[in-house]
């Protein structure tokens, strides 16, 4: 039997509606569920008052893990440039990260229980699968 070669699934955020117009962030959209849970959690640790480890570790392990490239000058695509860029974009980038990856961040995007639209999402993707050579 052929083996099979999983694509690789990338996506280029683009933040149109938002102070970041122009930036471009290329990442990546799949992920192993051992990956997903333990950022997961990490993410859920960030609401504990006076955690910083745990918010520097969510960003490098994004930053490592997750981000591929960005047209943002001066900074690196990598762990270390998620923790040099503000942390209101950071935040952006995973959120926008996560509507790409099909998890449905909060708020939740499309009609609301009372019918009224919710907001718009985040950043406008484009998605492309790249081989994977092993």
């Amino acid at each position: 039997m052929k083996g099979f070669k999983i694509p690789k699934r990338m996506a280029v955020l683009k933040f149109e509606d938002t102070d970041y117009l122009g930036a471009e962030v290329t990442v990546a959209l799949d992920v192993s569920i051992a990956f997903y849970l333990e950022f997961q959690a990490l993410g859920a640790k960030l609401g504990d008052e006076g955690n910083l480890g745990s918010v520097n570790d969510t960003f490098r392990m994004f930053g490592d893990e997750i981000l591929d490239s960005w047209n943002l000058e001066g900074i690196n695509a990598d762990g270390e440039g998620m923790t040099r860029i503000p942390y209101a974009f950071a935040n952006v980038i995973i959120a926008a990260w996560l509507e790409a990856m099909g998890v449905v961040p909060d708020p939740l995007g499309g009609q609301s229980a009372d019918g009224e639209q919710s907001p718009e999402p985040l950043a406008e993707t484009e998605q492309k699968s790249l081989s994977r050579s092993n």
